[in-house]
């Protein structure tokens, strides 16, 4: 049946691309679950490798993305504190931020949405404390990207997204205000996906957000920020049901990550390149990505 034959090129695209398939009560209720964002940081490592013998705080930092984003959880979280107390006896505030946001986003990446967000509150207060906008702008983000995982407060979300990305565009951090704009973004398609109206019109924003954010990545020359935004945009061509532009923001992403070498976030882009093929009734083609 035409049924069996869509599910024998979802499986098919499981076993080929690694995407794993959800079991229901029934053998013939079997759905595929949607490819998730792999582990990630801020993108440390593409501001440089570790020398051999470099035991500053900010290589370690960089070791603990790597660890981060290889899914060595502990191993990252013990180095990460090792790194954020030297940046706090260097007085560090930049130092101190991109270490608590790793801590952030490894207790995210692990689902632990409440001790993230703990994390996230009590060095905002400290931040706010010191008159430190750019660490209080980075824990507002925390906050937003907590939510966008847990899929919980988005519209709470989406304040705490707009706001840290209005202080990063009057700090002139071109970065972090793209990942702001991210967010925004995907937190936008998110709520679209959990059911809010005006489907056509809050769609449309979240390309603008996505457009935006491509466009200061561009910029800055971020490559990852760039493969993301390409894939946010998709997500939201997608949303717009408009597949040709769609499988093209894809294949602009994947190409971007074989760029840069970055392999975790091209397999994740192949997988989600996979599924809009799916979706788009071109299953011939999803196996062959």
């Amino acid at each position: 049946s035409s049924d069996l034959g869509l599910f024998q090129f979802y499986w098919g695209c499981c076993l080929r691309l690694g995407i794993g398939v959800a079991c229901c009560s029934s053998a013939c209720e079997m759905d595929l679950e949607p490819p998730k964002p792999p582990p990630s940081g801020d993108g440390l490592l593409q501001k440089g490798a570790v020398a051999e013998g470099d035991d500053s705080p900010q290589s370690c930092l960089i070791e603990c993305e790597r660890l981060l984003e290889a899914g060595k959880f502990d191993e990252s979280w013990q180095l990460t504190e090792q790194a954020l107390s030297k940046f706090r006896e260097q007085s560090d505030a930049v130092g101190v931020a991109n270490s608590v946001r790793l801590i952030v986003h490894n207790f995210r990446c692990q689902q632990k949405y409440k001790f993230a967000a703990k994390v996230a509150e009590e060095e905002m207060q400290l931040f706010a404390e010191k008159g430190d906008q750019s660490g209080s702008a980075k824990m507002l983000l925390c906050l937003a990207e907590i939510a966008l995982s847990s899929g919980e407060q988005l519209q709470e979300a989406e304040n705490h997204a707009q706001q840290a990305q209005n202080m990063f565009q009057e700090l002139d951090d071109s970065v972090f205000e793209g990942l702001a704009l991210l967010v925004l973004a995907s937190i936008i398609l998110k709520q679209l996906e959990q059911g809010a109206t005006e489907v056509c019109t809050r769609a449309w924003v979240a390309h603008e957000y996505a457009c935006s954010a491509l466009d200061l990545f561009q910029d800055e020359e971020d490559h990852r920020g760039l493969g993301r935004s390409l894939l946010c945009l998709a997500e939201a061509q997608a949303t717009l049901q408009d597949y040709n532009e769609v499988i093209r923001s894809a294949q602009k992403a994947v190409d971007v990550f074989v760029f840069c070498g970055d392999e975790l976030w091209r397999i994740f882009a192949l997988q989600k390149k996979a599924c809009w093929h799916l979706d788009a009734d071109n299953p011939s083609a999803a196996v062959e990505c």
